[in-house]
């Protein structure tokens, strides 16, 4: 029986030192999960912020390339329009290219008969 109260007595011992030794640690180890808690959080915190920026930075953007589209569609009206009326100057051109071809056709025909007429007389 002694023994054993003997050895009950070395294990209460031996439990008492070890968490006298550990109370600290976990103390410790408590303390740096904190720590590291409120890294992270304050990581979240800047992620977070980050990401606002980055939303309001694609917002603008996508302003920006709608109103870059609207100039675009403006731009590109212009365009036709100038398409046509080159197309119409073309036309036109052509048909004044033609009537100076039929008027020097005329011409050298009037020509041909003044030449006629001076041989005549």
């Amino acid at each position: 029986m002694k023994t054993i109260k003997r050895i009950l007595n070395l294990t209460l011992a031996i439990i008492l030192i070890l968490s006298i030794s550990v109370i600290p640690t976990l103390a410790s180890e408590k303390s740096d999960l904190e720590a590291e808690n409120e890294e992270i959080e304050q990581e979240l915190s800047d992620q977070k912020s980050k990401l606002e920026e980055l939303k309001s930075n694609i917002t603008d953007l996508e302003e920006y390339i709608e109103a870059l589209d609207a100039q675009i569609t403006e731009i590109e009206a212009i365009i036709a329009d100038y398409q046509a009326q080159a197309t119409a100057l073309q036309a036109e051109i052509d048909a004044l290219t033609a009537q100076i071809a039929a008027e020097e056709e005329n011409l050298a025909e009037q020509y041909e008969l003044m030449k006629m007429r001076i041989q005549y007389f």
